[in-house]
């Protein structure tokens, strides 16, 4: 006997999900709310994960997505959908504290710390990991000649620090208090020139 696509076996589940009548499991929400709190982590799209689960043949876009947002503005349906996010955001790694401690590591760097007090380069091993964290590239290149090595290239290539700035202050949100703020002083020489 094969084994059911895993597309298969999350249909059968969703179908056993409609037939049956809304019951209460564990978190206190309905199945279908399960089911669509489901369908929202993985499809990332509320209307797509409402059409998914309750599939209204007929109903108009406007009225699903409106469905669609009474549901996700449900207490327990959020806090199911942050439950699932924060589990899968552990399972991957992948969290808000470690995307800032990455993008500090390239916007904080310093070039000499990857080198000795004598101007060498070092070892990438001899580093702090927030200066190797910000490294995109480490090559050695060695010429050697009958056996001895008779020069040696190292190429240390940082991630783009300003890319990085850039990113850090989207994130903070630090362009949209700055454009904010330029926008009064616009009013203000309308209001005095005017």
């Amino acid at each position: 006997m094969s084994a059911k696509r895993p597309e298969v076996q999350v249909s059968t589940a969703l179908a056993e999900v409609k037939r049956s009548p809304p019951f209460p499991v564990l978190t206190g929400i309905t199945g279908r709310q399960e089911a669509f709190a489901l369908a929202f982590c993985r499809l990332a799209n509320a209307s797509a994960a409402y059409r998914e689960v309750y599939q209204p043949s007929t109903a108009a876009a406007k009225t699903v997505n409106e469905a669609a947002s009474r549901l996700l503005k449900n207490s327990k349906v959020a806090a199911r959908v942050a439950e699932l996010r924060a589990a899968a955001e552990g399972a991957t790694m992948l969290t808000i504290k470690r995307f800032r401690t990455e993008l500090a590591r390239v916007c904080f760097s310093n070039i000499c710390n990857a080198f000795d007090q004598d101007g060498n380069p070092r070892q990438i091993h001899e580093m702090d990991i927030d200066t190797a964290a910000a490294i995109e590239r480490y090559e050695i290149k060695e010429r050697v000649v009958d056996g001895a090595v008779v020069s040696r290239k190292i190429r240390v290539k940082f991630w783009n620090k300003n890319a990085a700035l850039d990113m850090a202050a989207r994130h903070l949100g630090l362009y949209q208090r700055d454009n904010a703020r330029s926008g009064e002083n616009v009013r203000l020489v309308v209001v005095f020139v005017g």
